[in-house]
Formats: structure tokens, C-alpha cells, sequence
């Protein structure tokens, strides 16, 4: 409903080009009532879903912080304190490189030798 009133409201505008005139006031009017209803439906239904959906809580919660979460400084393992942010993501890439592995591409399966059927198995397990 909201949607559809800011864009009566847009259209009277721009069909008068006066804020002042009669039906765009009555428009801005129904246009705000609209979108106060929405906010305070909003917040009903928040409210009536946050044991069921925490995260949904949360998310809400979270775009209404005004302060982001960034990393100041970080200490590494010997101890030294880096608070340059290029030193900082180069110790980060270095930690998230070191989780991942390097596979032997001349060791791969043969995916014929892996799966042995025809076209009409293949198409009916992808079906299930």
C-alpha cells in the first residue's frame, strides 16, 4: 500500500507542479500515513517472529548501529603489534591461504570410470 501511495503521490506532483495544490497535499498526506503503518507493521512483525527467526533480530538490530566493526590492530604470533591496514590484510591473507590446500590435477578420477551407466541414469538420479 505504501508503494502505491508515494507513487499517487509522485504522479500528482508531477501532473501540478505545486506542493500546494489541493490534491498533492491530500496525496503527501495519504503518501506519510502509509509509510508510518508500514514502519509500525514492521516492527509488529519483527517483534512477533524474533523467537522464532534470531538472525532476522539481529540483521535489524545490526543496520541500526551507527558505529561498523573494523579491525584497529592486530597482535601476531611473535607478539608485535601491527596497526598498518595493508600489513594487517597481508597477515590475514597469509592465515586464510595457509587453510586451503593444492590438489594434484595428474591424480584426478576419470568421471567415466567414477560413474558407470548411461544417459537415462544420469538424468533420473538428477531428477531425485
Amino acid at each position: 500500500m505504501d508503494v502505491k501511495a508515494v507513487k499517487y503521490r509522485h504522479r500528482k506532483f508531477s501532473k501540478y507542479k505545486d506542493s500546494s495544490h489541493p490534491a498533492c497535499k491530500t496525496a503527501n498526506q495519504q503518501a506519510s500515513k502509509a509509510i508510518r503503518l508500514s514502519r509500525k507493521n514492521s516492527g509488529r512483525k519483527l517483534a512477533s517472529k524474533i523467537k522464532d527467526n534470531k538472525k532476522l533480530f539481529f540483521s535489524y538490530a545490526r543496520s541500526k548501529t551507527k558505529c561498523k566493526v573494523q579491525v584497529q590492530s592486530l597482535v601476531s604470533q611473535d607478539g608485535t603489534v601491527m596497526n598498518d591496514a595493508r600489513q594487517i590484510a597481508e597477515k590475514f591473507n597469509d592465515q586464510f591461504a595457509s587453510v586451503f590446500t593444492v590438489e594434484n590435477l595428474q591424480q584426478m578420477p576419470d568421471p567415466i570410470q567414477v560413474f558407470n551407466g548411461t544417459d537415462d541414469d544420469i538424468i533420473g538420479r538428477a531428477r531425485d
